[in-house]
């Protein structure tokens, strides 16, 4: 990784007056602040902005490097340390900005695994951090010990046995001092070497060196002073553990020196002792923050992944393992309505239910990002079946809470992987569970479903198909398709709908729904819904028909605040009469008001006829086709054809009423004569279908038309 210029400039593309450019120095400047509040640095506040932006930069470079490698953020962590940044404040503010803050980038949404990429950056800037902080604390202590060896020194040479002068250099020193003999016998002792031993007084004369050693240690230790005795120099620092008075144990750095006497012999060594548990202390806390959620203290998703792996492979052939994955229902609902502050308690109380749920199992929860947790259950005899404990988990979420003066219960949706097949991996598994978790979400929450192979397949399929969309729209491969509506009365053209159709080479034609269905996974319906209004009046014009054309709209087109202006601009660029057209809206969508409602209004007023689609003739759908300027209904797909005189009856009233608010009823999927039959016998007015005509091409579609004509 490169060094920041030394005059803190920004990082070439980095330019503060483009969104990105603004993005990072926002995260910049709030580094800047919580560093400053930690630690003395030689710049003012903007040039440590701009030295830092130059971090940020780096680090969004290596997130969305390919082939990923987050090892060259180590350099970052020594850097700070380099400018002193040396109080651990500093490493856990840096931690916590740095996670949350390239989480928030824009730049950085589309990263696969974007989370598992930060807290990876994050790990190597902490060890460097962490690495350099040893080196700087050892050099801080080589350097106390090269100063206390050569004031041990001057005290030889100027009085050589005064206990004095050895009081006065270790009552000074933070270290621990001790002179001990060639035997490792204590001799004189300083205060601080008590306290790091745990010992009181001078209750240390008289032990030794070896008394306070691992046994595994002290041959090692023996060795060097057998060399100081042969006149060997100081020997290697050593980083070990001493026993202490109270039992426990004292993580050190030891240097052992020879004390020379008047023949320059060493008769006694200097032995140096630098506490460093704090240090060791810190780098532990660091691990385990790099492996745990810091909001729940759970396992992360890291950590869960590396002990998913070793439990695969020691897992019981006879109970196998199950892989629970969940999401919370409605969670963002309750973090926009309530606050950041519930939705953490909210979360906290999750983590605590799931452990309730899982007592007595050998079971670890861990908490992914945002509001996933997964549970990973290593099956006995007695552990429940799924699902026992999948309804175990809800009704445990589904028990109110209050949280500042707030009464929330929640439940969650659950993908469940139960007893996976031998050689699965821990990402296939994991992969397998997240399949699972998106049929469970299909439905309206606390829905639990089990992996299966077979539906998997088919929903990779579907997610295939909804990922190539984009592509196949920008091929031409969608097109606009027409099929014609027939006044039952007496056969006469009532109109053509537009549809959609994809035309994917080698495997057939999707019809208009599958396609709307998988443009809604992708985010394309609106985009879709104005390409393929403008094509077909694009077509209607250079065509020349005088026919209406319908286009129905989805829920989301129907809410879409530009749609009278898109509708307006079309009919404009192409030079349709209004009357022409008519926009079909869901009636579900009429029903629930607002904007769809608002959007039907402002249609009819520009002259637009307007239609209610998916009317399921139910109490739901029910709307006052008085106050609403619709001018025909299409009934739902599924209506039934000669379910009884009951039913005919029924539906028999029902369009009666529709007709007397002066509103025609438009059906659909009419294949056969006897359909045809049973329609008009029931007072439809107006029909599409493979009896009349398919969807067809719009040159095909104008043979039908001109044969109409004549």
């Amino acid at each position: 990784m490169s060094t920041p210029p030394v005059d803190g400039s920004l990082a070439r593309g980095d330019s503060p007056f483009d969104d990105r450019g603004r993005e990072r120095n926002k995260l910049a400047r709030k580094w800047a602040y919580l560093l400053s509040q930690t630690s003395y640095l030689p710049w003012s506040h903007q040039e440590l902005e701009q030295r830092l932006a130059v971090f940020v930069g780096q680090l969004v470079d290596l997130v969305i490097t390919e082939p990923f490698n987050p090892e060259p953020a180590t350099e970052i962590g020594i850097r700070l340390v380099e400018w002193r940044c040396t109080d651990p404040a500093s490493l856990r503010l840096t931690a916590t900005v740095l996670s949350k803050g390239l989480l928030a980038l824009e730049e950085l949404r589309h990263v696969a695994e974007l989370a598992d990429r930060v807290v990876a950056v994050l790990v190597a800037l902490a060890a460097g951090f962490t690495e350099q902080m040893r080196e700087f604390v050892i050099g801080q202590q080589e350097s106390m010990s090269r100063a206390l060896r050569r004031v041990v020194e001057t005290v030889e040479a100027d009085l050589r046995d005064s206990e004095a002068r050895f009081d006065r250099v270790s009552t000074c020193s933070p270290s621990g001092i001790a002179i001990t003999d060639l035997t490792g016998r204590f001799l004189r002792t300083n205060a601080a070497l008590r306290r790091i031993l745990g010992h009181q007084a001078d209750d240390l004369e008289g032990h030794s060196l070896f008394d306070v050693l691992p046994a595994e240690r002290a041959e090692q230790i023996r060795a060097i002073y057998v060399n100081l005795l042969s006149g060997q120099a100081t020997a290697p620092r050593q980083l070990l553990r001493l026993l202490r008075e109270d039992g426990g144990v004292a993580t050190v750095s030891l240097a052992i020196s020879p004390l020379h006497g008047e023949e320059r012999a060493s008769s006694q060594a200097v032995v140096l002792v630098e506490d460093i548990s704090e240090l060791t202390l810190l780098q532990d806390e660091l691990l385990r923050q790099a492996l745990h959620d810091l909001l729940t203290g759970l396992p992360n998703r890291q950590f869960f992944t590396s002990r998913l792996e070793e439990v695969l492979h020691r897992a019981d052939a006879a109970t196998g393992v199950t892989l629970y994955l969940l999401d919370l229902d409605s969670f963002s609902l309750i973090a926009a309505g309530f606050g950041r502050r519930v939705s953490e308690r909210l979360l906290i109380h999750v983590a605590d239910r799931l452990k309730s749920v899982m007592d007595g199992e050998s079971a670890m929860i861990a908490r992914f990002e945002g509001d996933e947790f997964a549970i990973l259950v290593e099956n006995k005899a007695s552990t429940p079946d799924v699902a026992r404990i999948a309804e175990r988990i809800n009704s445990e979420l589904a028990a109110p809470i209050y949280l500042d003066g707030h009464s929330l219960a929640i439940s969650a949706s659950i993908g469940i992987v139960e007893a996976p097949p031998a050689g699965l991996g821990p990402v296939e598994l994991l992969g397998a569970a997240e399949t699972a978790l998106r049929r469970a979400q299909r439905g309206r929450g606390r829905r639990w479903e089990r992996f299966d192979v077979e539906a998997a397949a088919r929903d990779r399929e579907s997610f295939q198909l909804a990922a190539g969309m984009a592509g196949a729209w920008e091929t031409g491969e969608l097109r606009v398709g027409y099929q014609p509506l027939v006044r039952l009365a007496d056969g006469s053209l009532a109109g053509v709908e537009a549809l959609l159709r994809w035309h994917r080479p080698g495997t057939g034609i999707l019809d208009h729904e599958r396609c709307v269905s998988l443009s809604e996974q992708t985010g394309l319906t609106l985009p879709l819904g104005t390409w393929r209004l403008h094509s077909a009046c694009e077509q209607w014009r250079d065509a020349g028909w005088d026919l209406p054309l319908y286009l129905g709209l989805t829920a989301d087109q129907a809410a879409n605040p530009d749609l009278l202006s898109a509708v307006a601009r079309t009919l404009a660029d192409n030079d349709l009469d209004p009357a022409l057209l008519r926009i079909g809206m869901p009636t579900p969508a009429l029903v629930a008001g607002g904007a769809p409602v608002r959007n039907l209004n402002l249609l009819a007023e520009a002259g637009v006829g307007t239609v209610a689609v998916d009317f399921g003739a139910v109490p739901a759908d029910l709307v006052d086709f008085e106050k609403l300027p619709v001018q025909a209904v299409h009934l739902a797909r599924w209506r039934p054809h000669g379910a009884g005189p009951a039913a005919d009856a029924v539906l028999t009233a029902l369009i009666a009423a529709v007709h007397a608010a002066g509103v025609l009823v438009i059906v659909d999927d009419i294949q056969n004569l006897a359909q045809l039959a049973w329609w008009q016998r029931v007072g439809a007015d107006i029909g599409q279908g493979g009896l009349f005509a398919p969807v067809s091409a719009p040159e095909a579609i104008g043979a039908l038309l001109g044969e109409a004509d004549r």
